[in-house]
């Protein structure tokens, strides 16, 4: 048996990149619904059931918290994790200032040695 995934990304080239980079099928899950915004999923909830939802915060007409709402409040269950490639960039720019900070920091230290 197969779990069965519904991706709502509202950027069409990284839902994409989601469905092609990932080899779903190796660890036992399908992609049943790929969607393009939170209102395309909660239309294709009220028929089907999913065992996993990739979601994207902000979205056009409805967000992925509305999104985690209604499955939380119609379909009582929502367990898992809220986050989204949003925050993994900020996180990816905060690590990269710091690295920058200790660079600037070893370069001060060393001035004669390039680091790259």
């Amino acid at each position: 048996m197969k779990y069965r995934v519904m991706l709502v990304e509202d950027e069409q080239i990284i839902r994409e990149g989601i469905e092609a980079f990932v080899n779903w099928d190796s660890l036992g899950f399908e992609i049943v619904a790929s969607l393009s915004d939170g209102r395309e999923a909660l239309q294709y909830l009220e028929n089907n059931t999913v065992d996993l939802i990739i979601s994207d915060i902000e979205m056009t007409f409805v967000s992925g918290i509305a999104l985690a709402k209604y499955i939380f409040e119609k379909k009582g269950i929502l367990e898992g994790t809220l986050g989204t490639i949003d925050m993994f960039i900020e996180n990816y720019r905060i690590l990269i200032g710091i690295l920058c900070i200790i660079i600037a920091f070893l370069h001060f230290l060393f001035p004669r040695v390039l680091f790259l």
